[in-house]
């Protein structure tokens, strides 16, 4: 839109984040945590500015609340940002209706290299919405859903495609509701995924019978494997102890304090 037609508010967000951004420009990032105003119209004066902030590499949207029709919108901003590698949407609430929104932006961010989408109850049906991305998302490496209720089912969904971005270093799964099931799906996939550094499953229902899925699991090598999360589960001292035996015989580089099967107690 042009400058005639921008309201007031635009203008002058316009203005204050151009200013904030000339600061870091050699960074490419654009920050705008807790923002109140309209992301859409933000997001995209930004962009279109007389071309002054491209290429965006790095997008911060964490708490803005935008909800499933702001996701909407940034769908289409998305579409600009080619060479966008860090997008943060942490507790934006955008839901499950949300995910499935901005899936076709996502579709067009093909140099993503880290995205944030915590907090967000995306649930089952917004995990399989991502998990139908990451074919196309081949620079991949860090991905967090962490906190988003997705339970048993969407993981079966992000296991179907995980091995299919093999560049994927860093999973976080965490307080997601994972069962014995979810378990059973990551197990089934480890060894196809041979950059996978860190995995977290922290803070979920996995029990004894999902150690014990993960432990067969295990013992196909994902060699790239430095730290494992699964404490807050529900395992046993004597599946623990198991585990640890197992995951130790498969990665002997693997530091006891990185197999993390309990928090520690303050």
């Amino acid at each position: 839109r042009g400058a005639a037609s921008e309201p007031g508010w635009a203008r002058q967000m316009s203005d204050s984040v151009g200013a904030d951004h000339e600061l870091r420009s050699a960074r490419h990032t654009i920050v705008l945590k807790s923002c109140e105003t309209p992301i859409y119209s933000t997001v995209r004066i930004l962009i279109t500015n007389e071309g002054n902030f491209r290429p965006i590499t790095h997008l911060d949207l964490s708490k803005t609340a935008i909800g499933p029709p702001g996701a909407s919108s940034l769908a289409k901003v998305l579409g600009s940002c080619r060479s966008l590698k860090g997008l943060n949407l942490s507790g934006c609430q955008i839901k499950s209706e949300g995910a499935r929104r901005i899936q076709a932006g996502l579709l067009a961010c093909s140099s993503l290299v880290k995205l944030n989408l915590r907090d967000n109850r995306i649930r089952p049906y917004g995990a399989e919405m991502i998990a139908e991305i990451l074919s196309s998302c081949e620079s991949l490496e860090n991905m967090d859903l962490s906190c988003n209720i997705i339970g048993d089912a969407g993981v079966m969904q992000l296991a179907r495609e995980l091995p299919k971005c093999v560049s994927v270093k860093v999973l976080n799964l965490a307080s997601n509701g994972i069962g014995h099931g979810g378990a059973f799906s990551v197990a089934r996939i480890l060894h196809k995924c041979p950059h996978l550094g860190i995995l977290d499953l922290n803070n979920n229902r996995l029990g004894d019978a999902g150690a014990f899925f993960l432990t067969f699991g295990l013992k196909q090598p994902c060699t790239s494997l430095h730290r494992l999360d699964l404490s807050v589960n529900n395992i046993s001292t004597h599946r623990q102890k198991m585990l640890t035996q197992d995951v130790l015989s498969q990665y002997p580089n693997l530091p006891m304090d990185k197999l993390i099967l309990r928090r520690p107690t303050s």
